[in-house]
């Protein structure tokens, strides 16, 4: 008889608070730690096989040694995260005045142009209908 525990790990610790949320993840091949808020992953760490074959108390010295090592980056990464945002505020305004100053309107050559076809096929149709009454007659 297959013992599920033989072919399946067992270091699954899962941390959740206020929509943190600090699990082990099973991936192909082998696991992850991962760090989410609110559903949204916002790091993950592959679980290294050497550690895993270590042992329990292996992997959680690991995966306590990430996580500190994640809190330590936590506001590197909250100005990252900023800088990144105001960037894209700064992009998104810049569209913006940029739209904004465009003259969408036809130019006013186009405008003389488009003049002139109409008056090329009022002058076409206007030499149809002299033929088309020629023949009629």
């Amino acid at each position: 008889m297959r013992e599920p525990g033989r072919y399946y790990s067992s270091y699954r610790g899962e941390w959740n608070d206020d929509g943190v949320c600090i699990s082990i993840a099973d991936t192909d091949p082998g696991q992850r730690l991962e760090l989410q808020l609110n559903y949204h992953t916002v790091w993950t760490e592959v679980l290294p096989a050497k550690v895993r074959r270590r042992g329990p108390r292996a992997v959680q010295a690991w995966a306590q040694q990430q996580v500190t090592g994640w809190i330590d980056r936590l506001d590197q990464e909250i100005a990252a995260t900023e800088e990144r945002r105001n960037d894209a505020l700064r992009q998104s305004q810049d569209a913006r005045d940029t739209a904004a100053a465009t003259d969408i309107r036809e130019p006013a050559e186009l405008a003389v142009a488009i003049a002139e076809l109409a008056e090329v096929n009022k002058a076409i149709t206007a030499a149809l209908a002299r033929d088309d009454g020629a023949e009629a007659a």
